[in-house]
């Protein structure tokens, strides 16, 4: 029997307006979880003079497996009405909380400070999470504790010293201490950044980090670090224990890889450093020097490479050890790399021979292709590829293949490529999958891309990428602030870009120091001077002092 028209109208309008009773018992729920007469558990935080954090008993262990234990299992808290965690802050507490209740703790990370105190409040987030088993705000508060770094290197430290030295924010913190020394153990003067440094590292994190052999610095700056922070440490009103901490550390340091004139003048009034190590390390100096013929330091980095330890410069960046990568027809190039840790510049510094001088200039270059996407663009328009032309991109995006669009695109994985102004629409060969699937190649990832074909969507060009090399899996950001070169927004800002051209753009290069002198013809460790560098129209003063490192050979290893 067919039911009547006026019943199934009814049926149908009754089904419909159901949603709008959802939606208010929704937030009549949430509406409840805030009111903290009707919590029925209470969180106490490291800081006991803040008030307990109210929750929901249900909502929490319906979150989390380890609070689902500890409320309902044979643990002594589920007949309490007050759950003691004494490892976080009321603050941090709060954010899981808010977490457990609307899946995000955007509030939380609004309202956070920008500084070392911000930043450990994150590392405590993380590690809350991590323990609470909850996976979504790990990786939140970690995304985040990463940019931060990546932004203020220096707020490493703070990291390091905060975090678990087996998580994974301890070895990304340490890595930027490693690859960036002399930007991340100097506290920042912006005011945004305040603190971070050496200063903020306590005695456990300090001693770690002083025996690492792979942190890529001199043994002088590193001494002018450890007294840095035991000079903090002596106005905090605790210099018993640091100096006894410094003394730990110095015993890590090769002073005899300080010269002579920095050991007299800087090293002999430390109080944390015996007279006769002193006397001890020159005594080495002068062995090594009559055995070697030349003067000639070691530092600590990759020791079987030669390298430059640069020093000194205004600009903090171009301070670090910089490794030989390839030999030229009349000189040496020199270069450091930082991008693993978010550098998005290559720093270069180069020795060629011109006539009867030689000239060596230390400069700077993006780390991604200038315009790149302009150039592709262009070589679309004209159905001519360069075949020399093989950009350094940023991945800033990785999209699932689409099946519903037409073959034979829907089998690949979509993609956008930057050059850190402008993204452009792409795909990758199948052959390539593995690299998504393994996440060698994710967002924010770097590559090189070495064979592509170019095609058409919606009237821009678009990239098939084939070949690849991955310059860095994950540097930590993404660079600049690129706009798609298909939003009708950026053609003004296109059409300016291009009628600038190639000759007045130098593609992002800003030399920052040179050095000029005559060749001599008598026997000298390296034709990389040591002073008498002079300051471009793109670097800052003081200029830097260069120390030539020659590699380390197996029978030196083996003779040490």
């Amino acid at each position: 029997m067919m039911m009547p028209p006026t019943t199934t109208i009814k049926t149908a309008k009754h089904r419909t307006n159901n949603r709008a009773p959802q939606e208010h018992v929704s937030n009549d729920l949430m509406m409840a979880l805030q009111d903290e007469e009707l919590a029925d558990v209470f969180l106490v935080g490291s800081d006991r003079d803040e008030e307990p954090v109210p929750a929901c008993r249900f909502v929490l262990a319906a979150r989390s497996k380890v609070l689902k234990r500890m409320l309902y299992g044979s643990f002594r808290e589920a007949k309490s009405s007050t759950i003691c965690m004494m490892g976080y802050d009321n603050i941090v507490l709060q954010a899981v909380v808010e977490f457990c209740y609307r899946n995000d703790c955007g509030e939380f990370l609004i309202n956070l400070e920008m500084g070392e105190l911000g930043v450990r409040k994150l590392v405590q987030l993380a590690k809350a999470a991590d323990y609470l088993e909850l996976p979504v705000l790990h990786e939140q508060a970690v995304r985040v504790v990463r940019a931060r770094m990546t932004k203020n290197p220096n707020l490493a430290c703070a990291v390091f010293d905060e975090a678990n030295t087996v998580c994974q924010i301890a070895d990304y913190a340490l890595h930027i201490i490693e690859c960036r020394p002399y930007v991340a153990l100097q506290s920042s003067c912006d005011k945004e950044s305040v603190g971070g440094g050496v200063e903020c590292l306590g005695p456990d994190a300090i001693t770690c980090l002083w025996k690492d052999l792979r942190v890529e610095a001199g043994e002088l700056f590193l001494f002018r670090m450890l007294r840095r922070w035991f000079d903090h440490a002596v106005i905090k009103g605790c210099k018993n224990p640091a100096q006894q901490v410094a003394f730990e550390c110095s015993r890590f340091m090769r002073l005899d890889d300080i010269e002579p004139t920095a050991l007299f003048a800087e090293v002999t009034d430390c109080q944390f450093i015996a007279s006769e190590r002193i006397f001890d390390a020159v005594a080495k100096q002068a062995i090594r020097a009559s055995q070697e013929r030349i003067w000639s330091i070691q530092c600590r980095g990759r020791s079987s490479v030669q390298r430059v330890l640069v020093e000194g410069a205004g600009v903090h960046n171009a301070n670090g050890i910089y490794y030989r990568i390839s030999g030229l027809a009349n000189g040496d190039l020199y270069s450091k790399r930082e991008v693993a840790c978010g550098q998005q510049y290559v720093y270069t510094l180069s020795c060629n021979a011109k006539d009867d001088t030689y000239e060596c200039r230390l400069f700077c270059s993006k780390l991604l292709t200038d315009r790149a996407v302009l150039h592709l663009e262009v070589m679309q328009n004209t159905s001519v590829l360069d075949p020399v032309f093989q950009p350094v991109m940023q991945v800033i995006r990785v999209d699932e293949p689409d099946r519903h669009v037409a073959a034979p695109i829907r089998k690949y994985y979509r993609i956008h490529l930057s050059d850190g102004e402008f993204h452009a629409k792409g795909t990758l060969a199948t052959s390539l999958n593995s690299l998504v699937e393994s996440n060698e190649l994710i967002g924010n990832s770097v590559i090189k891309v070495l064979q592509y074909s170019l095609y058409e969507i919606e009237g821009y060009a678009a990239i098939h990428v084939t070949a690849v090399s991955i310059v860095s899996s994950n540097p930590g950001q993404c660079f600049g602030s690129p706009v798609s070169i298909s939003d009708p927004a950026t053609q003004v800002t296109k059409a300016k870009a291009q009628s600038e051209g190639d000759s007045d753009h130098p593609g992002g290069l800003q030399s920052l120091y040179s050095c000029n002198y005559h060749v001599d013809f008598q026997a000298r460790d390296t034709t990389i001077p040591r002073s008498g560098w002079s300051v471009e129209d793109d670097g800052i003063g003081p200029e830097p002092t260069c120390v030539w490192i020659p590699a380390v050979t197996k029978d030196a290893h083996s003779s040490s």
